[in-house]
């Protein structure tokens, strides 16, 4: 699988993934509190309530 593997102020790249699934994980921005951080990668890890998460299972999904 190729998934986005950056935060959302880095330049978009990507990466080849064993794992079948990418994921998109969306927080909110501590120095900002009207901003959030976007974090993309492979696999689809567990979180804490409240942090969303969306996991996808094709090639770079998680734009």
């Amino acid at each position: 699988r190729i998934c986005h593997s950056q935060m959302s102020s880095q330049p978009p790249t990507t990466t080849f993934c064993r794992v079948n699934s990418c994921y998109r994980r969306t927080l909110r921005d501590p120095h900002d509190p009207r901003g959030t951080i976007i974090v993309r990668g492979c696999g689809c890890p567990r979180m804490k309530p409240g942090t969303k998460l969306e996991c996808c299972t094709s090639d770079k999904c998680n734009v």
